[in-house]
């Protein structure tokens, strides 16, 4: 289950078959457990295309897939996106699907700029 301590409530589960958005190089998803358990306290960038994380992907049973919301800016973006990727991670950290995946030293995303 998602620790949602810092105070934030689930979200509403947006799949990708109601948006239209993909879980490609770039893309920016919530994470989840069951449907209905997005959390805004968890997030991932998907580094390689990854097409179980969409609706009727095999990643959960439920096929709903994870919700993706926006996409990482190509250039200078994933550039940084990609040395974040190269920090290491805490192998015994987190539980479930998120063991192994949190970084030894968090790193803090300072500002994000919304495009449209």
């Amino acid at each position: 289950m998602l620790n949602d301590s810092e105070g934030l409530e689930p979200i509403a589960h947006e799949s990708t078959k109601l948006t239209g958005l993909t879980h490609s190089r770039g893309a920016v998803s919530l994470a989840r457990d069951t449907v209905g358990t997005g959390s805004a306290a968890y997030f991932l960038i998907v580094v390689n295309d990854a097409p179980s994380l969409n609706c009727n992907g095999k990643r959960n049973a439920d096929s709903q897939g994870f919700a993706a919301f926006a996409t990482v800016t190509k250039g200078e973006g994933m550039d940084v996106d990609d040395k974040i990727h190269q920090i290491p991670a805490d192998n015994f950290a987190g539980e479930g699907y998120t063991q192994g995946q949190q970084l030894i030293e968090p790193v803090n995303i300072i500002k994000a700029i919304l495009k449209k």
